[in-house]
This record gives structure tokens, sequence and C-alpha cells, in this order.
């Protein structure tokens, strides 16, 4: 719960203005799940659904009231500013502690789960930890990358996704 995406959608974010979540859209209010393993120690994958209709998207009523939604924890913040001069993300350079995480991930290159002592993961301890999907418990805002995916019903058939950050 509490997953902020996107820059469209409800103005519920005002509140959070000042912890740096500008431009995103409050989730709070959607049920989600974490859908890690109970053993896991990142938690960065959770599902949901919403009423097509609260997106302004159209609704085809025959097909589909829901959208499903996948939110994944949003690490992109951690290795890259975006410019005003248009949409390309560059690393940030101005802080020490972000080019030290960006090295650690690169030198890692990939999470490894198969070490007899426990798994390697991209980025260090300290880091997962902070961007891991807080629970409800916490009251913390999630920072996450949002897929959604309007299915029909009958068939299965996918009509139309998106990714909003």
């Amino acid at each position: 719960k509490n997953c902020f995406t996107s820059k469209k959608g409800p103005k519920k974010a005002n509140a959070f203005l000042m912890n740096g979540l500008e431009g995103r859209t409050n989730l709070s209010s959607l049920p989600c799940v974490c859908i890690d393993a109970k053993r896991a120690t990142f938690r960065d994958d959770s599902i949901g659904i919403r009423l097509r209709s609260s997106t302004g998207r159209k609704v085809n009523k025959l097909a589909s009231k829901w959208e499903v939604l996948v939110h994944i924890a949003d690490v992109s913040d951690i290795y890259f500013e975006e410019k005003s001069n248009g949409n390309i993300l560059v690393p940030s350079e101005k802080d020490v502690n972000v080019l030290l995480l960006r090295q650690a991930a690169e030198h890692r290159g990939q999470s490894r789960y198969d070490f007899p002592l426990g798994p390697l993961h991209l980025l260090p301890p300290v880091a997962l930890t902070a961007l891991s999907l807080a629970t409800n418990k916490e009251k913390t805002p999630n920072v996450c990358v949002t897929l959604w995916a309007y299915i029909d019903e009958r068939d299965g058939k996918l009509l139309e996704a998106g990714l909003e950050r």
C-alpha cells in the first residue's frame, strides 16, 4: 500500500509534496498485496486493482471495469535525475553517495541467489532497506513504477497497458 506513481491522476499527493514526491499520483487508497517470497528481505513487488473509470480512460463495460496493477519499487531515483531540458535521464554527479551506490551495482552486475550463505543483491543491504516497500504499519509512502493492464475478462486478451512513474 502507499504506492506513488505517475504524473497524472488524483491530487491526493499534495500532502506528500514535502517528501520529494512531486508529480506522482497517490495510490495509497488502493489495496495491494506484496508478492515477494515470505522469506524475502527486500520487498519490491506488489499487485492490486483499480476502477478504470477513476483514470479517465475509456471503459468497455462488457470487457471489464478493472485495471490490474503491478507495483515495482522505483530504484531509479537513486541513480538518475531528470534534467529540465528534456526527458533524458542522466547519472547524478552531485552526490557522492549516489555514485558509490551506482559503482557497487555496476560492480555486482546482478543479484545472485545461488550462494550457500544467502543472496548477494545488486545494491548494498542499507540501500535495499531504504528502497523496500513499506507495509501499512510504517505509514511511509513507497515510490513505485506501476504497470497497469486493462484485460478483457471474457477471453483474457490484453486491451491496453501502460507504465506510470
